[in-house]
Formats: C-alpha cells, structure tokens, sequence
C-alpha cells in the first residue's frame, strides 16, 4: 500500500472519530431516562411552601427543589410547573401583580377569573384556563394563589399544562395543587 492510501485511510479514520465524539452524547441522552426519580414525600418547591405532588409523579430535569421553580412530570403528556415567591403587601397585591404581567403573555384579560381558596392552607387567589395556543394547541390551566401576613407573605403561580382547560385538570393534580402548604400552614 502506497503512502497516498494510508493517509486517506488515516484521514477517513480521523473524520470517523470525530463524528462519533460529536453524535455518541446524542446516543446516550436518548438511552437515559429525562426526569428524575418518583417523588414520595413532600416536595420543598422554596420560599417555605411545600406540595405533595401525584402518585408516581417524578421532578423534570430542570427543576431544582428549594429554589422556589419546580416543575413535576405527572405522567400522559401533563406537567405542573410551580414558582414561588416572597412578596410585599397584601396577598391580593401578589394576585394582580401575577395576573397583570401575565396578561400580557400568556392570560385573556377579558376572561372571568375563578376565585380559589386551597383547603386549610390559608392560599387564596385565582384560576383561570390558558388559551388554546399556549402550550402546543392544547392551553393549560393557570393557578396564582398567595397567603397572607400570618404565613410569610408567600405567594405561588401554579401552571397546568397538557390539559385543554381547568375542567380537564386531572384530580390527582388538582389534589396536589389543593396541598400547597407554607411552614406556617397547619
């Protein structure tokens, strides 16, 4: 074999190497799983709330418990994302401070908003359904609830996505939403 072959053989050997270090992470990403391990027990989300998340639901990869973002895997296409936050004021300002930024994204500001209260949690807010174009074509549900002075002025933006509106939220879901509590919840 002349020294013309062995380079071209050398450098088709080279251009392999190359490809494989490029496409081998890709291979291995799609071998391991993208969410994290079934959650159990109560999720710290941050801020002093909590939640018990569903059966079977497991973290994102993205998510970091304690920071006050998570976002929960619950399984067939759904997902609730959490934020909290500490806030000034009354819980009624944490409200309309939420749905007044939001509105400019992602909220019909004409559409009637759903008065909630979670059970013995002392959260109160809204909740209202998310258009249709805001997660793929299929909408979501949006929850922004707050607790007053006596738990910390805490507040939380709840989104539901995976779901055509609030009436579709899985029970088991709405469960979780149901079981935000702050340090100072009973």
């Amino acid at each position: 074999m002349d020294k013309g072959w062995r380079n071209a053989l050398a450098g088709v050997g080279v251009l392999v190497g190359l490809v494989m270090m490029l496409c081998l992470p890709g291979f291995v990403a799609l071998a391991l799983p993208d969410d994290g391990p079934r959650l159990t027990d109560r999720l710290d989300v941050g801020y002093g709330v909590s939640i018990e998340p569903p059966t079977d639901a497991r973290l994102t990869v993205e998510s970091r418990p304690g920071s006050g973002d998570v976002a929960i895997d619950v399984g067939d296409g759904v997902e609730l994302a959490l934020t909290a936050r500490r806030f000034v004021g009354e819980p009624q300002t944490f409200i309309d401070h939420a749905i007044e930024r939001l509105s400019w994204d992602v909220l019909d500001p004409s559409a009637e908003l759903e008065r909630v209260r979670l059970p013995g949690s002392g959260f109160v807010g809204v909740r209202q359904d998310l258009p249709d174009w805001f997660d793929d074509g299929f909408g979501g549900c949006l929850t922004v609830v707050a607790a007053g002075p006596a738990s910390g002025r805490t507040g939380v933006t709840a989104t539901v996505v995976g779901v055509a509106d609030c009436a579709a939220v899985p029970p088991a879901v709405q469960r979780a939403i149901d079981s935000l509590r702050t340090e100072e919840s009973p």
